[in-house]
């Protein structure tokens, strides 16, 4: 867990650039090399997981839902919980929203971390779920 805090930390810094000692910022180039995120990502699973079920993390790591045409004006939204116990009842990411200016549905993704014994759960009509857990 305490990679992935200090990658949250630095990351806003590293993908938009830095400051000298003058003051002056200088933009920066991102490259997996520049922040080594691919030393501390593991496996992607995006194929074992549904919407309404609760899961427990053998690893720490990041859950990212993804859906399309949520009916926001019954209620639906893509929600993300996590907690200690099971059925994870922390509700730590939300989506939805319609446009003001078309009246269309909107399409939401959610990120949220989750601790290695933690239980996890994505609520909504879910396009896709993965589970990327770090190394």
């Amino acid at each position: 867990m305490r990679k992935l805090i200090i990658l949250l930390c630095l990351l806003p810094l590293l993908s938009y650039g830095q400051f000298d000692g003058n003051g002056e910022f200088t933009a920066k180039k991102i490259t997996a090399d520049t922040i080594a995120v691919t030393s501390i990502l593991d496996v992607y699973d995006c194929t074992s997981y549904s919407a309404g079920t609760d899961y427990q993390a053998a690893k720490d790591g990041f859950v990212v839902a993804y859906n399309d045409l949520l009916d926001i004006e019954s209620g639906e939204y893509l929600s993300g919980y996590t907690d200690v116990g099971n059925p994870a009842s922390i509700l730590v990411a939300k989506c939805g929203g319609q446009s003001a200016v078309t009246g269309e549905i909107a399409s939401c993704t959610i990120t949220f971390p989750v601790r290695a014994g933690d239980y996890w759960r994505v609520d909504a009509a879910v396009t896709s779920i993965c589970f990327i857990s770090l190394k």
